[in-house]
Formats: structure tokens, sequence, C-alpha cells
């Protein structure tokens, strides 16, 4: 064997033997393959009380907001108000207050002050009314109106002038009929619809009525009073008219 043989045989062991001490002190890998991973850390054990538990849904009914009690008066104290309900057979019909709006039928008002009003109802396709009410604290009153019924109740002194003479009476209108009560022998009774005359004359202060049959009255008020009869004959009339159109008495 040459020198420089030898030479580089010498050298190849040198660079085998630094690469083994390199080797030995290079850190070893901890995730290197075929070295096992390190155990997880297990959780904690919960305990079965500590375990939260599902709130049940409540029904539907107990869901709902709770309504506001009904105020309590407080004991001893009276009412200072009154309370009013209004109604009529006829819907919509309106309703004033001392000629205030105050709504439709069925209507009802509070907190009243006691007193004196005026309630005017108005439906629509009859003729309005005026009705006066008194209310006192602590009241609950009720006024109800049937526009769908005839309503007459009139009555006047009358004199009948007869061929010879004159009688006086009474003349009296109700659902039932004209009605001339006397103690003289032309007292009748008529129902409305079966007049066959019902007239007034103003200038003449005179009120024409013929019944069945075609006897004809001629009625005069004792004190010569024309405004009487003219309101009689237009509270009768407008009552024979409501009958003859099928409305109930």
């Amino acid at each position: 064997m040459n020198r420089g043989a030898v030479i580089l045989a010498g050298g190849a062991v040198a660079l085998a033997a630094a690469g083994g001490l390199l080797m030995l002190a290079w850190p070893s890998d901890p995730a290197s393959p075929g070295k096992p991973d390190p155990p997880a850390a297990s959780a904690p054990a919960t305990s079965p009380a500590a375990t939260p538990r599902a709130t049940p849904a409540r029904p539907a009914e107990e869901r709902r907001p709770a309504r506001d009690a009904e105020p309590t008066p407080a004991p001893g104290k009276p009412r200072t108000t009154a309370s009013l309900f209004v109604d009529s057979d006829v819907p919509g019909t309106t309703v004033f207050v001392n000629r205030v709006f105050k709504g439709e039928v069925p209507l009802r008002i509070d907190d009243l002050a006691p007193g004196s009003y005026q309630i005017n109802l108005s439906p629509q396709g009859y003729e309005s009314v005026a009705l006066p009410v008194e209310v006192t604290a602590g009241e609950e009153k009720t006024v109800s109106w049937k526009f769908k019924e005839v309503r007459l109740n009139e009555r006047i002194a009358a004199i009948h002038k007869h061929g010879m003479g004159s009688c006086s009476g009474t003349l009296s209108a109700t659902p039932r009929g004209l009605a001339y009560e006397t103690t003289h022998a032309d007292a009748f009774l008529v129902p409305l619809t079966e007049l066959e005359a019902f007239e007034v004359n103003y200038i003449e202060k005179n009120l024409r009525v013929r019944v069945p049959g075609g006897k004809t009255f001629n009625f005069s008020d004792p004190d010569g009073n024309a405004d009487r009869l003219y309101l009689f004959h237009q509270n009768v009339e407008k009552a024979r008219k409501r009958l003859k159109d099928g409305k109930r008495p």
C-alpha cells in the first residue's frame, strides 16, 4: 500500500468519527416516528349533581302577560262619579250628551259627574229623540230606546161642533187608535190606520176627523189655541204613517 492511500483511509475514518459525535450531541425529536405519543390528559369526571337540567317549556296560557288587576276602591270611600250605558234597537245610532258627540250604541260612559244631562239619539232612517237623564254619584244607569216601535201617547181637550150645539171631551191617541172620550153619544175609538180623514186647518183652528162609515167630526180647542191642535195632529200623523209602513206598535 502506498502512502497516499493510507492518508485517504485515515481521512475517511476521521470524518465518520466526527459524524458520530454530532449525532450523539443533537437533541432527540419527541415527535419522531417510532416513539409513542404521551397520553392525553383525561377530562375530570363530572358529578351528576353538577349537570344542568333542561327547563320544561311553560304552557302557552302561562306565557301570556297577566292582566292588570281591577283597581279596588279604598274601603269606605264612595264613588264620586256615575256610569251611563246607552243603547237602541238601531245599530249605529249616534249618541250626544249635552250636544257633545260621544260615539255609537252600544256605548258606556264612565266618570260622569252627578247632575242632569240631555241624551240625544240619532239613528239613520228614524227621527231623533232627546231624553233627559239625571245621575247621582255611584250610580250605574241604563238608557235604551226602541225606534222600531211606534210610540204615541197624546191627549188634548177638545170640543166637537155638530149640527145643533156641541159637546166637550178629550181626544187621545195611542198605538191602539184615536179616541174621543165624552159623555155624549159621539164617543168613539178607531184604529189609526182606519181613519178615512185626519186633517188640521190651522187658519180655521179646526181638526177634521172622518171615521169608518162616513161620520165626520170637527174638533176645536176650548181656548181657541190652534197650536195644540196642530201639534196633536202632527204627532198622531207620524204614528199613522209608521203603522201603515208596517212598523209594530
